[in-house]
């Protein structure tokens, strides 16, 4: 990473972009329902000899939804680090550890065996659940793991087990465009637009801030491991049928974090569908205004740094790069480029984090060191939390309608606590998978699990409330700072809960940052 202390938008010659939680924001209540509901269906039709029915139709505890926990593949606990790499929090299953269990299985020294510095091999001890696509993996493997205690007779090794056929699962899912249980939801049979609109959201906003961008004379790319056909999918819904003209160079299924340290080749991608037909031969390089797939760092920064010397003179290039994975994006590009990695961290949202608690309170506030910036995109947010809430159509000049929109904004949302967060996603154009993991009876708390016929057949009893919210956020447990938040901290430029408040920020405003301290918002226990 470079090492300048204060950096601007505007001195940008090329900005780049990861696309899911990124460029794409995803509605994560109803894609992390049908993520968990996916995986359950991978282990009810092609692992029904080691998983019956009944505890593959537990559902979806929409209220279960945390990022940077570990899984304990020897032990079966999922746990949760301080920023000294210290086990503060753990469970085994629905359970929670006490504090004694916690010393006797971890020893107050930093845990050995995980350091967060590279990608996670099968034969590691900890599963990092860092990522959006692997938070559905956290109560799936709470769900699992009593089951596995009583169904796998050979006790050791059972997790190792588990973790290979969740692992089995998400490639069954994942790595084919016209296989398994998610893709297929997220495309529909008839109407396109219909079934992914209930998993993302469009992004009129960010586009106009693109094209901005662009009429200053910046360069855009993106980079992802998604293959163009997902790519194409999201982009289309999100952006438009012109999504690719946003972009000046579009990189899809790259492989980082191996894409920043490896050298692996660029493949064409020729045809109408965008198919990698072949690696690009050695007289042959990557060009502006293309779709290539696969490839690595260095050859991207060539081109990058032959455009810029044509258009500037000859100088180096100045690249800022946006990702929200904190290992693959963020700390690959820290350690291996010459570019600025910016962090997208959704939980600093502030109507994400309002369901973030501390000991079951809301007790959460943002705070920054730059003021102006936390005031301009503080009335961002409070722009877009309102229409994200559905409370407004277009900017009102009338700030006594306003009000009364905020105030009805508040009467909803209490609302929607009192009703449970599975309601609040379950209303208008529910898919049947939704229907299936998301019935929630309020009065008793607990979840009805239906038979293929609709037939209610059992009930399960979500996560005990006391241990509801014992994980704390992704920012802080046990009043403690957690090793992801210090890890964000050390490797990023800049932490924005969303690229859109960046159109609210004038390209020549100057971000600064310290080691360990970027200029961003961070959310703190009181």
């Amino acid at each position: 990473m470079k090492q300048e202390k204060e950096w601007s938008l505007g001195e940008m010659d090329w900005i780049g972009f990861d696309l899911d939680h990124t460029l794409i924001r995803y509605k994560l209540h109803r894609i992390n329902s049908l993520i968990y509901w996916a995986q359950m269906q991978f282990l009810r039709h092609e692992m029904s000899h080691k998983y019956d029915a009944r505890i593959t139709s537990v559902p979806f505890d929409p209220m279960f939804q945390e990022r940077g926990l570990l899984f304990d593949k020897e032990l079966g606990h999922l746990l949760k680090l301080d920023a000294e790499r210290r086990v503060v929090r753990a469970t085994h299953g629905m359970r929670q550890l006490s504090e004694d269990e916690i010393a006797k299985a971890y020893p107050p020294e930093v845990l050995a065996g995980f350091d967060g510095q590279r990608s996670p091999d099968r034969s590691d001890r900890f599963w990092p659940l860092i990522t959006f696509f692997e938070v559905p993996a956290a109560y799936l493997l709470s769900v699992l793991v009593p089951y596995v205690d009583e169904a796998d007779k050979v006790a050791e090794g059972r997790y190792k087990r588990l973790f290979n056929d969740l692992i089995g699962g998400y490639g069954y899912n994942f790595n084919e465009y016209d296989k398994g249980w998610y893709f297929p939801i997220l495309k529909g049979d008839a109407d396109m637009s219909k079934h992914i609109g209930n998993y993302i959201y469009k992004r009129d906003e960010v586009v106009e801030w693109l094209k901005s961008l662009r009429a200053a004379g910046k360069r855009l790319f993106v980079v992802t491991n998604s293959r163009y056909d997902y790519t194409n999918l999201l982009g289309t819904y999100a952006f438009g049928e012109n999504w690719r003209e946003l972009f000046d160079f579009v990189s899809v299924h790259a492989h980082k974090g191996e894409f920043f340290t490896e050298q692996a080749k660029y493949k064409s991608t020729e045809d109408e569908n965008y198919t990698e037909v072949r690696e690009l031969r050695d007289d042959e390089d990557i060009e502006l205004n293309g779709v290539f797939a696969h490839g690595n760092y260095k050859q991207l920064h060539r081109l990058i740094s032959r455009d810029v010397a044509a258009r500037c003179g000859g100088r180096a290039p100045r690249v800022v790069y946006f990702g929200d994975h904190v290992r693959t994006d963020v700390r690959a590009c820290a350690d291996h480029t010459e570019w600025l990695p910016v962090a997208v961290v959704e939980e600093l949202e502030p109507f994400a984090i309002e369901d973030q608690r501390f000991d079951g309170k809301t007790k959460a506030q943002v705070s920054t060191h730059d003021r102006k910036l936390h005031s301009l995109v503080r009335k961002a947010h409070n722009r877009r939390k309102r229409a994200a809430l559905g409370q407004l159509e277009h900017e009102h000049s009338s700030s006594c309608d306003e009000k009364k929109e905020h105030d009805a904004g508040s009467d909803d949302r209490s609302k929607r606590r009192r009703t449970g967060a599975a309601t609040a996603v379950s209303g208008g154009g529910v898919d049947a998978h939704e229907q299936h993991v998301l019935d929630y009876k309020q009065e008793d708390g607990h979840f009805i699990a239906h038979d293929d016929d609709g037939n209610d057949h059992e009930t399960y009893r979500v996560l005990p409330k006391e241990s509801a919210h014992a994980w704390g956020s992704f920012f802080s447990c046990a009043h403690k700072p957690t090793f992801w938040n210090k890890y964000i901290q050390r490797f990023s430029a800049l932490v924005v809960p969303d690229v859109a408040i960046l159109a609210h920020v004038p390209l020549t405003h100057r971000f600064r940052y310290e080691a360990g301290e970027p200029s961003c918002y961070l959310v703190q226990p009181k």
